[in-house]
């Protein structure tokens, strides 16, 4: 079982003819690289092996935030997480999707490229947060895992600025090779923007479930819908959340 590290304001600093092997050891133990890019085998610095995390997941490269995407595929026995990422850059921007796979949660396969990335016109200023739908969540497996998340057209997005409609939408991508390959949906965007008639300042970061007493009280079959959050606010009201029902055929 890995060990988390207690903060400190200084790691010890090994022998110099162990460091490699110290680095070499929690990089086989955690199953990310701990040399940063370019290094080639060189001795990382102080300050890199002092600020670098021992025990988080971590991008190969760049600006990385938001995990996105979060699962289990049973039929894979392969935990994911996806999170947002800009490969070309250490700040914010080029926000695509990097994602990694796991057996156990503890060692990581952790994608050299995106796996989601922007260019399209409607997610064009960037591929921004979401989540993961798995196979058989209405009881009908049908092998394919699927992404919903806010595809982004416009920018810069804040609750200050006038909100301009159709700058966040509602996108999805699917996978039929357990996650190693996605294609976005050709329908997409699934919703162009909030609900009409509504001033929101903003209109994000969607969560798909099954919801089976919502379903219940309903009175609608667990297995033949979804609902859908998508996080907000209302202008001079205050935060708030959109609730959806999808069909789940």
């Amino acid at each position: 079982m890995a060990k988390i590290l207690p903060p400190h304001n200084k790691p010890p600093t090994p022998p110099a003819d162990s460091s490699l092997a110290v680095t070499d050891s929690l990089s086989a133990l955690l199953g990310v690289s701990l040399l940063p890019i370019g290094t080639r085998g060189t001795v990382c610095s102080e300050d890199f092996q002092r600020w670098r995390p021992r025990y988080h997941l971590m991008a190969v490269r760049g600006w990385m935030n938001d995990p996105c995407g979060l699962g289990y595929n049973p039929a894979s026995r392969l935990y994911h997480i996806a999170f947002k990422w800009n490969a070309n850059g250490n700040d914010w921007g080029n926000i695509s999707w990097g994602s990694a796979t796991s057996s156990d949660l503890v060692k990581w396969d952790v994608s050299l490229t995106p796996y989601l990335e922007l260019g399209t016109q409607y997610d064009r200023c960037g591929v921004f947060s979401g989540c993961l739908v798995q196979p058989g969540v209405t009881g009908k497996d049908d092998g394919m895992l699927t992404y919903f998340y806010t595809s982004a057209s416009d920018s810069p997005i804040h609750y200050t600025l006038p909100y301009v409609y159709g700058s966040e939408s509602l996108s999805t991508a699917t996978s039929k090779d357990s996650g190693k390959t996605w294609q976005k949906h050709h329908n997409n965007p699934l919703l162009p923007g909030p609900p009409p008639g509504i001033t929101v300042t903003g209109w994000r970061d969607p969560y798909v479930s099954s919801w089976p007493a919502l379903s219940e009280s309903l009175g609608i079959a667990a297995d033949s819908v979804l609902f859908g959050c998508i996080s907000g606010g209302i202008k001079g009201k205050g935060p708030t959340a959109f609730l959806y029902s999808i069909d789940g055929n």
